[in-house]
């Protein structure tokens, strides 16, 4: 995907990360891949700051739908944030089986 459903560039760089249309567009495209792919997604980020970024940006709620991009994966996909620290790595495994 080059571009999101908003028109916006979806060029990952560390200056494009902390754009709000850039991290909406990413989480609505992510929503829609999560709508139409049968069984699991896996996304990678580069970095845990990456992640935690987009994490919390997705947690807000979106004017326009109403509910927060998180909300919206998770009506699709059961959402498994892989954990910073190895002590929690477990508990995550257990979440994900």
């Amino acid at each position: 995907l080059g571009k999101g459903p908003g028109g916006v560039s979806l060029n990952g760089t560390y200056k494009n990360r902390s754009s709000s249309s850039y991290q909406r567009d990413l989480g609505i495209s992510l929503v829609n891949i999560c709508r139409i792919v049968p069984h699991g997604v896996l996304v990678f980020f580069p970095s845990y700051a990456a992640l935690e970024q987009m994490a919390n940006a997705w947690r807000q709620p979106v004017k326009a739908y109403g509910k927060s991009v998180m909300e919206q994966i998770e009506r699709h996909k059961h959402v498994i944030i892989e954990p910073r620290h190895s002590s929690q790595f477990g508990a995550a495994m257990t979440d994900f089986r």
